[in-house]
């Protein structure tokens, strides 16, 4: 408090913060020094001696509450208000430390309507391992994420996010260049169920679905929505997914969903003026899954590698006469190049199916 009191400002926000830590023209420190006074004396009434002869004399204890309770008469109304007020510079003080100590970020313009940044990254990766990427939400402002699993759609998710936040918050954010609306911020990723309120994780999906879905109908809202409807079969999944994705764009909300059915990336077409479908990568070198974390335009596709690999690996699993959907089957041929293969899968599959 002290500290805050006598640093000089220029900004009149933070001066008027430095009025609001007085009491009839009394500093707060001053008051809050005289409150601590009165408790240390207080807490003498456990020295027998003084106990004795204090209060034996002339009742000093009783003198010092007495002038604990002129206190509190006279600052009561004032002390949550100094606590506001410290707790806010605090808050703003970790908001200057966090920019002294990333120099290199920048702080995001302020829009009406616009949302985009150029290479943004996250701020809690290292940055030797960091990977920034550009988005823009002004026109296409929805997209559809797809990629394999580990290709990075959760954390680029959160690398949205967290930076929303913080420009929110007055930071400055890891990006060359940002421009931002203030939208709050809904969110639907890593939904857990919960034994004691009798709550499945399909429920508690929806349930939050439905929250996000309440709030766009009374304004206009920025949501990160992270492959919803787990808990269900796959048509209901692809179905629900659709839905929310079409309602939401009916109250025209901004944001991006990670999805790994690629039937819902279809819905792009259907709005190709406010929609966007954008994809990870996967490769395979030397037998090894690479990924270069980098956001590419279109739906994410299997790689030829990647395929044949899965068609090797899938007949393996016929021939033994093991379990394979056929769902499956169809999502991992569907190439036209693997027609023949395709073929030879299903022939095996009927083999098997007649063994």
């Amino acid at each position: 408090i002290q500290l805050f009191e006598k640093a000089s400002f220029q900004s009149n926000y933070l001066k008027n913060k430095q009025n609001e830590l007085k009491t009839n023209q009394i500093p707060a420190i001053k008051a809050v020094n005289e409150l601590a006074n009165l408790f240390e004396k207080l807490n003498t009434v456990a020295n027998l001696f003084i106990f004795i002869a204090f209060n034996g004399t002339f009742q000093y204890h009783f003198w010092v509450h007495k002038k604990l309770l002129l206190w509190k008469q006279t600052h009561q109304h004032h002390l949550w208000q100094w606590i506001q007020v410290i707790g806010e510079v605090e808050s703003l003080n970790s908001l200057a430390n966090f920019a002294y100590n990333n120099k290199e970020y920048q702080y995001a313009t302020v829009s009406d309507n616009e949302i985009s940044f150029e290479n943004l990254g996250h701020p809690l990766l290292s940055k030797e391992k960091r990977v920034r990427n550009s988005i823009d939400f002004t026109n296409q402002s929805f997209v559809i994420l797809t990629g394999s699993n580990m290709s990075g759609k959760s954390t680029f998710l959160r690398t949205v996010g967290i930076n929303l936040v913080l420009s929110y918050a007055g930071a400055p954010i890891d990006t060359s260049k940002a421009v931002v609306t203030a939208l709050p911020l809904w969110v639907s990723m890593r939904l857990t169920d919960s034994l004691s309120d009798s709550e499945s994780f399909f429920f508690a999906e929806v349930k939050r679905l439905k929250e996000v879905v309440t709030e766009a109908e009374k304004q206009p809202i920025f949501v990160l929505l992270d492959e919803i409807l787990k808990g269900t079969n796959s048509d209901d999944k692809k179905t629900g997914t659709v839905g929310v994705i079409e309602k939401l764009h009916n109250f025209q909300v901004k944001g991006m969903i990670a999805t790994h059915d690629l039937e819902v990336c279809d819905t792009t077409n259907r709005y190709p003026e406010t929609m966007a479908n954008k994809r990870f990568e996967v490769e395979i070198i030397n037998n090894e899954l690479c990924f270069d974390y980098q956001l590419k335009e279109a739906f994410h596709y299997a790689p030829e590698k990647v395929l044949a690999l899965a068609y090797k690996y899938s007949r393996n699993i016929v021939l033994r006469n093991d379990y394979m959907p056929f769902e499956f089957s169809l999502f991992l041929f569907k190439d036209d190049s693997f027609k023949k293969e395709n073929t030879l899968f299903c022939k095996y599959k009927n083999e098997r199916n007649n063994i």
